[in-house]
């Protein structure tokens, strides 16, 4: 009696315990199912929003120092690398490139009857040739309609940085700002050993008169391509001198004496013409409202008008996909530019 008692207790056991593992399976899918369900609606969300459009053609301002708005000067920031190049996040959504929102809030402040003024903030090793010289037509353009352009360098305006500074009226910047760094560097990625180890072969098909040049033996100083690419660089030096020489009042060989490349810190500069005044903000902002003969300023920042979302997808691609980005980052062929280099 007492081992059919125990078998029946334990075959009731047998079939509770049975029924909880099949309820527990059930519920473990049921969490699984509504993770994944859960994270694919975040993904529409994040895409949805992400691809909502904003106005670049209108930038919001921030007010920085209150005053007079019939007395405003526009501050735009001209900070990192320059470049032309735009970023795309998780769900391939572009957005502006900084030297097109650059010349965008230039564009905004000039034609704007209430700006009197621009203070030109610049933290910048430099960039790109291209990008630069859109940003200092852009300044020249502003300067042309009579309105005053002050360019306030920061911890760094070098090369290119200096570039967008140099047709401003008048350059202030801090003792310890590190500029100058007037030349041009030119370089690419050599991916021939990497392309070695995958193993892949670049085939150049060239035209029948004569032969390609251009991409050859560019280690070699003193190769043909070496020596043609080095004339196609001093070609553009040569305009960044005119450029440093007409902004500040200089002969072209008094710049050259000054531009082989090397940095000077904000007293050096001072010394050697290449800025007009030492100080930071509050010199910066008394020197452009003097300019612009404004007794009660009113000093405005331009705002980039990024989507968040999207802004956090491309965060959240770098840290999932960080060789991605990196390759991404990297232009194919030459890239010219002028960029101070540690």
């Amino acid at each position: 009696m007492f081992f059919v008692e125990l078998y029946v207790n334990l075959n009731l056991l047998s079939n509770l315990l049975s029924t909880n593992m099949k309820s527990n399976k059930a519920i473990l899918i049921l969490i699984i199912f509504s993770f994944f369900a859960l994270l694919i609606c975040c993904c529409v969300f994040m895409f949805a929003l992400s691809s909502v459009p904003v106005d670049e053609n209108q930038y919001s301002s921030q007010v920085v120092q209150s005053g007079d708005e019939t007395q405003t000067v526009a501050i735009v920031e001209v900070k990192d690398v320059i470049s032309r190049q735009k970023t795309t996040d998780m769900w391939g959504n572009e957005t502006p490139d900084m030297t097109s929102e650059i010349i965008k809030k230039i564009d905004q402040a000039q034609n704007d009857d209430l700006v009197k003024a621009l203070l030109l903030e610049v933290d910048s090793p430099g960039g790109d040739v291209y990008a630069s010289k859109l940003i200092y037509n852009k300044v020249v353009e502003f300067k042309e309609t009579g309105k005053p352009v002050v360019a306030f360098m920061q911890d760094t305006a070098a090369s290119g940085g200096y570039m967008v500074s140099a047709p401003a009226d008048q350059i202030v910047a801090s003792e310890v700002t590190v500029t100058g760094s007037i030349g041009v560097i030119a370089s690419y990625v050599d991916y021939e050993e990497l392309f070695d180890k995958v193993g892949l072969e670049q085939v150049n098909i060239v035209n029948t008169e004569g032969k390609n040049k251009a991409g050859e033996d560019l280690k070699d100083k003193e190769s043909e391509a070496y020596i043609l690419y080095q004339g196609i660089l001093d070609d553009i030096y040569d305009e960044f001198i005119e450029i440093v020489a007409d902004g500040r009042g200089m002969t072209k060989e008094e710049v050259i004496e000054l531009a082989d490349g090397r940095v000077y810190t904000g007293t050096q500069a001072i010394e050697n013409g290449l800025i007009d005044e030492l100080g930071e903000d509050k010199e910066a902002y008394d020197l452009i409202a003097s300019l612009a003969s404004l007794n009660n300023p009113n000093f405005i920042r331009y705002e980039n008008e990024d989507n968040p979302f999207s802004l956090y997808s491309m965060s959240l691609k770098n840290i999932l996909f960080p060789e991605l980005s990196a390759i991404e980052s990297k232009k194919p062929g030459l890239t010219v530019q002028y960029l101070m280099k540690i």
